[in-house]
């Protein structure tokens, strides 16, 4: 075959690839290769091109395998084209990963850097060095996969020296966002803000030169903003300090002004598909508006990120089962069924804060179908499941299951933030039981155990300082010990101020109203109630509307108003009456709670047995 027909070819299958016709591209590659004339390079290019397309539109990985490793031979005793052998070796490492070849990927990284170091020729010196940044991001994750954290912070820190000396400002952010990302996932917040501010700076710098960049160009800025705009979002929320509401507003409107900007374009650099950007920013923009009461529309982001996720997981032809995952689909598109179960989760939230127990409870349903059929993929949200159970249990005064999977969720929990949470859970289903001196002795066991009863730490973040105040305050107050009162004030002001949690809020005013009652300012106790009720309504939170509604009457026979006295008790009547019937014993709260008893029990039996523990693998 000439050089000519090899010409031809290779430029007929780029129009191919351009229409969509791969399959018609892939053949015009394996008609390059069945010359045995052709120069080496030509080859390796051809099969490059052929072993890209498979990886990109198919599951073929043995085959793209076969054509890169017959590349790297074709290339290695060539003194040139170093800038051809690193996009082989890219495209290698990643088959290695899509094939669960974790030492390989590592190998083929480790000698794609040697390359990039020892290359002498001035002419492709400046190219391999802005390759280096690129593996080194590409090791880093290999040993994250390997959850050795250490390993990849040093590795992370060459690539943004390298970034520094040899490529540009994209580059140095876009290391400094994993670096952001895996503090993150550390909860380290110091080292996560510092990598944010580092990020920033290099973002702000490419923006500076915007009007000289192509739309290529001004893309990858925006996505860079992105990124960095729901990292810092998760940092914010790892901190606790998300209760104001100018930042809520201004967080809401940047993250839809930059998802308007970078919608149904592919993602330039390395992160998660486009797709999966898109529902993490709606799950995002739900989680930062929900504890201000904003369920209406939290609920509205939610489902237009299941939507975008739902399409995601047909487009791909995810299984039904996790056996029937091709390793390709597990590490190129598990993100998706990742986001499809927090927003689930999120969602199920929202509907136990408004009281909506069936739908909460037909989406605890799904997530349950969701860990049986990926029992290993989703083995790390395992205790958010647990968690949602022992508020859902909580809702119907299933008190026992609430500790029980709230103990469940403590005990998977690994970062200290989480685990001090599950422990406030816990507390607060100890604290709701029948028994007032065994839950206030297990609450106090459980909460100094975590550092939040006696001396809270000022480490301790907001919202798990908020908890610890307001569970330690309930306790003190029942021993009538008057630091109980200082403890709730407290938790009143960060849940205020810090938080801004309207639910939390509400709650601590009506655990302050008897105090109020006690010192006989009925006006102040008055005024705690009118506003936790107006809290509480727009949340449609009826318990606590319910127990507004209760001390209010107190307040009512206390002052002899017996007209106020009548329509409270009415009003009372119609609030209890949608909660659920008259209760018996716990059945029946159960079949006034969802009116599908059957279902509920068969839940609930399958939650306590099978989930208590991560399931292990048979093999």
């Amino acid at each position: 075959m000439s050089s000519a027909v090899a010409a031809a070819l290779t430029v007929l299958a780029k129009g191919c690839a351009a229409r969509g016709d791969i399959l018609q591209a892939i053949q015009c590659y394996e008609a390059v290769l069945q010359s045995t004339t052709e120069l080496p390079q030509v080859e390796a290019e051809a099969r490059l091109a052929a072993a890209t397309l498979l990886l990109e539109h198919t599951h073929n990985l043995t085959e793209a395998q076969r054509h890169l490793e017959r590349a790297q031979i074709l290339l290695h005793p060539l003194p040139a084209f170093h800038s051809l052998k690193c996009e082989v070796f890219s495209a290698l490492g990643r088959v290695y990963k899509c094939m669960a070849q974790q030492k390989l990927e590592k190998q083929t990284y480790q000698r794609a850097l040697e390359l990039c170091k020892n290359t002498q020729r001035s002419d492709e010196r400046h190219v391999l060095q802005r390759w280096q940044p690129h593996f080194l991001m590409r090791l880093a994750q290999t040993y994250i996969v390997a959850e050795d954290f250490l390993a990849a912070h040093e590795i992370l820190d060459q690539a943004y020296q390298a970034a520094r000396e040899w490529a540009g400002h994209d580059i140095q952010a876009m290391v400094q966002l994993a670096k952001m990302q895996l503090h993150l996932s550390e909860w380290n917040q110091q080292g996560a803000a510092e990598a944010q501010a580092r990020a920033a700076a290099a973002i702000k710098a490419l923006q500076a030169t915007e009007q000289q960049q192509g739309r290529g160009q001004a893309l990858l800025t925006a996505q860079l903003r992105l990124h960095a705009e729901v990292l810092r979002v998760l940092l914010v929320m790892v901190c606790g300090e998300t209760g104001n509401q100018e930042w809520i507003e201004t967080t809401c409107q940047t993250l839809e002004a930059l998802l308007a900007q970078t919608r149904h374009q592919p993602w330039s650099y390395e992160w998660m598909p486009a797709a999966a950007v898109t529902a993490l920013v709606c799950l995002l923009l739900a989680t930062v508006q929900q504890p201000s009461g904003k369920l209406k529309q939290g609920l509205m982001y939610i489902a237009r990120g299941r939507e975008v996720v739902e399409e995601a997981i047909q487009k791909h032809h995810l299984a039904e089962v996790e056996h029937q995952l091709a390793t390709f689909s597990v590490w190129e598109h598990q993100v998706f069924l990742v986001l499809k179960l927090l927003l689930m989760e999120a969602s199920s939230a929202m509907y136990l804060t408004q009281c909506e127990l069936a739908r909460a409870q037909a989406e605890i349903s799904a997530m349950v179908d969701m860990f049986s059929r990926y029992p290993q993929l989703l083995s790390a949200l395992q205790g958010g499941l647990h968690k949602q159970i022992g508020h859902y249990a909580m809702a119907v005064c299933d008190f026992t299951a609430a500790q029980r999977h709230f103990t469940a969720a403590l005990a998977l929990a690994t970062g200290e933030q989480a685990k001090q949470m599950a422990a406030i859970h816990i507390a607060a289903a100890w604290l709701s039981g029948p028994d007032e001196a065994e839950g206030s002795r297990q609450a106090i066991d459980v909460l100094s155990q975590h550092g939040l009863y006696s001396d809270i730490a000022e480490s301790v973040t907001m919202k798990e300082r908020a908890g610890g105040l307001l569970l330690s305050g309930l306790v003190l107050m029942r021993r009538n010990d008057d630091l109980g009162n200082t403890r709730l004030t407290k938790a009143l002001k960060f849940a205020h101020a810090n938080l801004g949690n309207h639910q939390l809020v509400a709650q601590v005013l009506n655990l302050l109203t008897p105090l109020q009652l006690q010192k006989g300012d009925l006006s102040g106790a008055e005024n705690m109630l009118a506003s936790g009720f107006t809290l509480s309504k727009s949340l449609f939170d009826l318990p606590s509307q319910i127990t507004t509604l209760r001390l209010v009457q107190d307040i009512c026979v206390r002052k002899g108003d017996t007209d106020k006295q009548a329509g409270n008790a009415a009003y009372l009547q119609r609030k209890s009456s949608l909660q659920w019937q008259p209760i018996g014993d716990r059945e029946q709260r159960f079949q006034a709670a969802t009116g599908h008893a059957e279902q509920l029990a068969a839940l609930l039996a399958a939650l306590m047995s099978i989930y208590i523990f991560p399931p292990k693998d048979d093999a």
